[in-house]
């Protein structure tokens, strides 16, 4: 059965969980975590890096080259329980995702079972990773593992389109609106709208997996972007100009 937001909240409320391992797919990991952790916190994604009850180990940046380090350090693992182990703000539920669980070393791996055995109040660690068969077996006996799959896969030729648009400068953006909008309006409004359809959902999942490390003003960018992607199918409808609805949408993409 395919892991979802839905299935695993069913789960942690159903049972007495406080320890998942989200195995495969990193990236969809990462959204999985985020959807599930916002929702439990009633918090919305682009806050929950704010959030007291929420906490988030990776791997660290190296500072010359700015790139995240080969492994996580077991002192950032020891100072992440000792965290944990504190009281919760507000008594309320606390959230806990380790990125890259297998990057632990085995003393880093210990330094956290102890918190997997014995976790204070109400507290649920995720653990991500690719290769859950790195992680102790000691701590795979004590978690729920669960198989993440990656995110499905659209039409190749939009997929591209999507891909190509979200990675161009803004410039380059506006000239695709042109490109994209070329043609018999009526035939092209269809296609059009799958292509809007397909880059909300890539920028939503952008989005969540990259959260938590954004800064304030690039979240609310992210958030303006989502907004305005939202109401184009609406403007479509209404006849708005299919290349300023576009425009639009390139311009307020960070």
């Amino acid at each position: 059965m395919e892991t979802t937001a839905a299935s695993l909240l069913q789960l942690i409320r159903q049972g007495r969980q406080h320890a998942l391992i989200l195995a495969g797919d990193v990236a969809a990991s990462r959204v999985l975590a985020a959807e599930v952790a916002s929702s439990l916190l009633n918090v919305d994604a682009a806050d929950l890096s704010r959030h007291p009850n929420f906490l988030r180990l990776v791997r660290p940046l190296d500072k010359k080259t700015e790139e995240q380090k080969a492994a996580i350090p077991v002192d950032d693992v020891t100072d992440f329980c000792a965290r944990l182990a504190l009281s919760s703000f507000g008594a309320g539920k606390k959230i806990a995702v380790i990125e890259d669980a297998d990057t632990m070393n085995h003393h880093g791996q210990n330094a956290l079972l102890k918190t997997l055995e014995e976790p204070k109040g109400d507290t649920l660690i995720l653990l991500l990773t690719a290769y859950p068969d790195r992680l102790l077996p000691t701590i795979r006996s004590r978690s729920t593992e669960l198989q993440v799959a990656g995110m499905a896969l659209v039409d190749g030729e939009l997929a591209a389109s999507v891909a190509k648009f979200l990675a161009s400068s803004r410039l380059d953006r506006l000239l695709l609106a042109v490109t994209l909008t070329k043609g018999d309006e009526a035939g092209n409004r269809d296609s059009l709208q799958n292509f809007i359809l397909e880059l909300g959902q890539a920028v939503h999942t952008t989005f969540l997996a990259k959260c938590a490390t954004l800064s304030a003003v690039t979240q609310r960018s992210y958030l303006v972007a989502l907004a305005v992607i939202a109401e184009a199918p609406i403007k479509l409808k209404t006849n708005t100009n299919p290349t300023l609805v576009l425009e639009e949408i390139a311009l307020a993409l960070p």
